[in-house]
């Protein structure tokens, strides 16, 4: 027949949590100093990793030598159960065995008590990770350069950081007073958010914000829904960047943009842009007129085709890539193959990286100049050979009475060397000064004298 004690003994041996049954060792002074096994069923054995065979009988302090450096009073702790019979329950870190545990201790007769414990170690590491997380997340919202806010679905706002607090321009106690709607420079925007953020969990977007002073502000938000474990939206937590500048500095880029772009259009000058691969990233109307090409040729011809001398390209780019920009004078093609000079002012284009994008160039047709240039040139030279040649003595001479010019007629006729011209005064040549005077009046006033004996 199965007695009660075994019936016990059955009882404690097959259930999961660890159980063991010692004796209090006191000193002299009956302070518990030790404690030793007296019987410990299976799971004590799983979950220490302890031997029964190797610790029934033994002190703890020979079996786990170290448990008298434990930051737990595991000795003082249970002699005092053992002492006063009561029960105690407690969670504990185990140096010596490297674990936690949930341990309930009660004393069952004088000098004796009962531990019923189980191994929560792994609850523990979760619980610390955990811990460890929500640390690292208050760090990160703490010393985060964006402002960060946990508002409610009704728009208190639970939760901010010191980021939003300077960007909105409240105190803390200021904040917690204040509902999101408020916070809208249109209060409608905030009924649009609930719905959108509701529906999708997540929204990336831009909005107009407005702070505790009344200035507005366009802001980058990035919110994400927080649910309950039934799905319910219970709060949103959003992350704000204040994006006034960039806007600005892009609406400055665009208009920038823009006038470059009528200017670029608009310019009596050819402009063209060209890549590093050779082929037209774009030209203006005054390219197309000048080199007759149109707008959807572009796509089927590189920079080569406008050279008269192709070879000159190699040339170009040899002086372009050392100086940074050429101004020059280049023979170029039209689409229908004339040939033209060209005045050329072109530079490197380079990225915010520094990095080659291609050449801008800005050209002007000199063909007529040239033209006009030369027949001037010969007009010059014709005037020159006449003027030297003749035989009649010839002078230009200023409203001043300067000699400017002589041709070698005059010199001969009036005895002066072309060295000293400078030096003359036309009126010293007349027999009277005032001739002079009566010659440049008339000269005025009918515009030419002729057939006229000096």
């Amino acid at each position: 027949m199965t007695t009660a004690y075994e019936r016990y003994r059955d009882v404690v041996y097959s259930v999961s949590d660890g159980y063991a049954h010692h004796r209090v060792v006191l000193s002299d002074r009956g302070e518990p100093i030790d404690y030793i096994f007296l019987d410990v069923n299976p799971a004590f054995e799983r979950q220490t990793g302890l031997d029964r065979e190797c610790i029934i009988g033994h002190r703890v302090t020979e079996v786990l030598p170290d448990i008298v450096h434990s930051e737990f009073d595991w000795i003082g702790t249970y002699g005092r159960v053992a002492a006063t019979g009561r029960t105690e329950s407690f969670e504990a870190y185990s140096e010596p065995l490297a674990r936690w545990y949930e341990v309930t201790v009660y004393g069952d007769e004088p000098g004796h008590f009962i531990t019923v414990f189980h191994d929560v170690t792994a609850r523990k590491l979760v619980e610390q990770a955990l811990r460890e997380r929500e640390r690292e997340f208050q760090a990160l919202v703490e010393h985060s350069l964006d402002a960060i806010a946990l508002v409610s679905p009704d728009g208190t706002i639970r939760m901010v950081n010191d980021a939003w607090l300077t960007l909105f321009g409240y105190t803390l106690e200021e904040a917690t007073m204040v509902n999101a709607k408020d916070l809208y420079v249109d209060p409608l925007d905030r009924n649009e958010f609930v719905r959108k953020i509701s529906e999708l969990g997540c929204i990336r977007d831009d909005v107009r914000h407005k702070r505790k002073d009344g200035s507005e502000f366009y802001a980058q938000r990035s919110a994400v829904a927080q649910k309950d474990s039934s799905g319910a939206v219970v709060g949103f937590q959003t992350i704000l960047r204040d994006i006034t500048e960039l806007r600005a500095e892009e609406q400055a880029l665009h208009e920038s943009e823009e006038k470059y772009r009528i200017l670029f259009e608009q310019s009596m000058d050819p402009i063209s842009l060209v890549g590093p691969d050779d082929m037209f990233l774009a030209v203006n109307q005054a390219w197309l007129d000048l080199f007759g090409y149109a707008r959807e040729d572009l796509q089927h011809i590189d920079v080569y085709a406008i050279y008269a001398d192709p070879s000159d390209r190699a040339d170009f780019i040899r002086r372009v890539s050392e100086a940074g920009f050429v101004r020059d004078e280049v023979r170029f093609k039209r689409k229908d193959g004339t040939i033209f000079d060209c005045q050329r002012s072109t530079v490197q284009l380079v990225d915010a990286q520094s990095r080659f994008i291609g050449y801008q160039g800005i050209y002007r047709d000199v063909t007529e100049q040239k033209r006009i240039e030369e027949s001037l040139r010969v007009s010059e030279e014709q005037y020159r050979t006449l003027f030297e040649d003749s035989a009649a003595p010839m002078s230009l001479v200023s409203p001043e009475g300067r000699l400017i010019e002589a041709n070698q007629a005059w010199l001969n006729l009036f005895g002066f060397s072309r060295g000293e011209l400078a030096t003359i005064d036309v009126a010293e040549l007349y027999p009277q000064r005032e001739q002079r005077s009566r010659f440049i009046a008339e000269v005025a006033s009918r515009g030419q004298v002729a057939d006229r004996e000096m």
